[in-house]
């Protein structure tokens, strides 16, 4: 709905930047408590608690269980209430990240880490509903781009926390901290959105939701139109984004500890420069969008990015462990890269789906792709680390790459030779 035509600009914009705020409070949540075991896991592996494998094993239970997870909370996210179903996601999940210290055994811990992937997979697609059926055009588009920053804030959050700690307490304290976090971004979220709903500013309904008018939806979700705006290839380079993201993030720290013999504290405090790029990428992306080079089309731009993260892993594998500061900078611009390319999608990509009214679905079976590639992923890298080394896991990063961009090449081809352009309406 837009409300536009009724209240007065400012106090428009100010009621968009509530619902921003509690979005992007709730998503960072999310981030903060999946991102909390790969930030602490050198520390884990230093103290004997977890081993790698067993650490990419839990990190494949999470991803995979959030991947599946999207299908189904995506689904329903279009159907009840999106911000029941937000609220209850982040506020179960920071429970279980706060319990983690005391589940015994590692086949007990990746369960858990299963079910709190299931559980944060109950956000993205009922935020971004929320989102896209209470705004239009760029304030939309505006309100997404907060969305997607948002995981790169809680990135950020989980390494400041796992840094600390390192440095100063004991292990369990992270899963503590990152939880509570968790259930304080919950309470803000839920707070925000239901003021706002109660003063009809906003309506948060599913397709079930009683005593709510919504509005017909304007165009049928049908394979066509799939089709039409090369869905199977996007998919691909989803996948191919996710695996870079997620799964090559997850293990950045060890890499940097093992191959650069720096201190558990170090590896975590480092890593941090990696999600303040990222803010700084995840706006680039659509800022370059304009620029004519890319004929308004997030499948070229997204081509250019994979080549760019191709080339930064290649330099990689080429210079193999001899400066540090290169290395640093090479996944710095290979994660920027990323992190424009999922703007990208779901900030452009998605939005052109919005006039079907199944966006959640549409959202989250896109991020189930992405994460189904992060899970297998994250197992795949540490079985290649831990049996063929790091320069030929580093040269798998750079295929994986280049796969993409060949993806994002014939989703540009396709949607050219159809006559659409994504990031239009």
């Amino acid at each position: 709905m837009d409300n536009s035509k009724f209240i007065p600009r400012d106090f428009l914009r100010n009621n968009y930047l509530k619902l921003g705020f509690a979005c992007f409070m709730c998503y960072m949540g999310c981030y903060a408590g999946k991102t909390i075991l790969s930030a602490i896991s050198p520390f884990l592996q230093t103290n004997g608690v977890f081993n790698a494998d067993q650490i990419g094993s839990m990190g494949m239970a999470l991803f995979l269980a959030y991947g599946a997870g999207q299908l189904v909370n995506g689904t329903l996210g279009d159907i009840i209430s999106p911000k029941v179903m937000a609220f209850m996601g982040i506020m179960v999940s920071g429970v279980l990240v706060i319990s983690i210290p005391s589940i015994p055994g590692y086949a007990l811990n990746m369960a858990v880490w299963a079910v709190i992937g299931f559980f944060c997979s109950m956000m993205w697609g009922p935020l971004t509903k929320i989102v896209a059926e209470n705004s239009t055009g760029d304030t939309g588009r505006r309100l997404m781009l907060a969305l997607n920053a948002s995981l790169v804030a809680g990135t950020l959050m989980a390494y400041l926390i796992a840094s600390v700690v390192s440095a100063n307490f004991k292990w369990q304290v992270a899963f503590y901290v990152a939880g509570g976090y968790m259930l304080m971004c919950g309470t803000v979220f839920y707070t925000v959105v239901t003021y706002l709903e109660k003063r009809k500013i906003i309506v948060c309904a599913g397709i079930k939701s009683r005593g709510v008018k919504r509005a017909q939806p304007k165009e049928k979700l049908s394979f066509g139109l799939m089709m039409k705006h090369a869905l199977i290839p996007t998919v691909v380079y989803c996948m191919m984004n996710g695996f870079i993201r997620n799964a090559v993030s997850f293990w950045i720290p060890t890499y940097i500890k093992e191959v650069y013999k720096v201190s558990d504290s170090f590896a975590a405090a480092i890593t941090i420069i990696l999600p303040i790029v990222n803010f700084i990428g995840t706006f680039l992306g659509i800022k370059m969008l304009k620029a004519r080079i890319f004929r308004k089309s997030e499948h070229i731009l997204s081509a250019m990015l994979f080549s760019l993260s191709t080339l930064t892993f290649a330099l990689i594998v080429m210079f193999n462990g001899a400066s540090l500061t290169l290395t640093l900078i090479c996944l710095v611009l290979a994660s920027a890269s990323m992190n424009s390319v999922c703007n990208l999608i779901y900030a452009v990509y998605v939005f052109r789906y919005r006039d079907t009214g199944r966006i959640s679905t549409f959202s989250g079976a896109l991020d189930c792709s992405a994460y189904i590639a992060s899970g297998f992923g994250t197992k795949f890298i540490g079985f290649l680390q831990s049996s063929f080394g790091w320069n030929v896991t580093v040269l798998v990063w750079c295929g994986m790459a280049l796969l993409g961009g060949a993806s994002c090449v014939a989703s540009s081809i396709i949607c050219r030779k159809n006559g659409v352009e994504a990031n239009e309406g």
